[in-house]
């Protein structure tokens, strides 16, 4: 089953890609039936997919987008400083200590 949840991602990502190259949606489909023969995703999928990337041009890239609830790096050079500088007021640092003065998970 997790072979088939794989091969549906890979596909997605096809037609995103596929979507963002310009390339026409009646080229990528039947190239996919080729390549994917019976676990092609069906014609339905395929053209909701392709209409929730063209509402998105121009947002795909490599980095995450910023999310609530999700923790910021740690490490850009401001949250960098601001760990020497809690470290360095400390002589006995534990990480379950000095995890939340700078923010970051305990883990």
């Amino acid at each position: 089953m997790e072979g088939c949840k794989d091969m549906c991602f890979e596909q997605h990502d096809v037609i995103e890609f596929s979507s963002a190259e310009k390339i026409p949606s009646i080229d990528i489909h039947p190239c996919m039936q080729v390549l994917y023969m019976d676990k092609c995703v069906d014609v339905s999928t395929f053209i909701h997919w392709v209409q929730q990337f063209k509402q998105k041009v121009g947002e795909a890239g490599l980095c995450d987008k910023t999310r609530s609830g999700r923790p910021e790096t740690a490490t850009d050079e401001p949250c960098q400083e601001h760990a020497e500088s809690v470290i360095s007021d400390s002589c006995q640092i534990e990480q379950k200590n000095t995890a939340p003065k700078l923010g970051i998970s305990k883990e």
